[in-house]
């Protein structure tokens, strides 16, 4: 589990394709499928067993999802996904947090790639992280504030500081209190989440 700087708390989950049934694995979303395996798993992790979850699709937005409670009442649950390769994961939160995740094989970027993504202040701090680490941070930090295509990607900002962590995020002159965490939940992969609050 994972704590938001507000102290709301957060649950991650994994899930593969290789999980899923037979019928199920050669379906040409069986990624989205595992997906939602990861959704519901991340729910369960922060509201327990109660209540019926549903999670409804939104092509190129992220998934609206609800907790149905035994009284017919509904509890809307923030929600980001990501998959990529037969591996999907999920990280959810109560309704109204600011989360993101992303997943990336460690070797899909080239470094000669990040003045494309990163700005020239993100390259100066970024130490030693890699590529591949450095677009997870700031692809989950996309999908925290759901940015559209009409956000250049150098409008947001990771602020990193001496000691290579990610404090903030900024976007067109607003910023956000963030807390990231970094994981290799497969061998070659690397995983983030970040959970910003606001204000500093």
């Amino acid at each position: 589990m994972l704590a938001r700087s507000t102290g709301t708390p957060a649950a991650v989950a994994l899930a593969t394709v290789d999980e899923l049934p037979a019928i199920a694995q050669n379906l040409p979303d069986a990624e989205y499928v595992a997906s939602r395996v990861a959704a519901h798993r991340a729910i369960r992790g922060f509201a327990g067993d109660r209540g019926t979850i549903e999670v409804h699709r939104r092509p190129n937005r992220a998934p609206i999802a609800h907790l149905l409670n035994g009284d017919s009442s509904r509890r809307r649950v923030a929600l980001s996904l990501t998959h990529r390769d037969g591996r999907a994961a999920a990280i959810a939160a109560p309704a109204g947090s600011r989360i993101g995740i992303d997943l990336e094989h460690a070797e899909a970027i080239d470094p000669a790639r990040e003045r494309f993504f990163l700005t020239e202040r993100e390259r100066r701090s970024a130490g030693g992280m890699t590529a591949a680490v450095l677009w997870t941070l700031k692809e989950a930090a996309w999908k925290a504030l759901r940015l559209g295509s009409s956000v250049g990607f150098h409008e947001l900002e990771l602020e990193i500081d001496s000691s290579g962590d990610v404090r903030g995020v900024q976007c067109r002159g607003m910023s956000w209190r963030a807390v990231t965490a970094l994981a290799c939940p497969w061998p070659g992969y690397v995983l983030a989440t970040v959970q910003l609050g606001y204000g500093r």
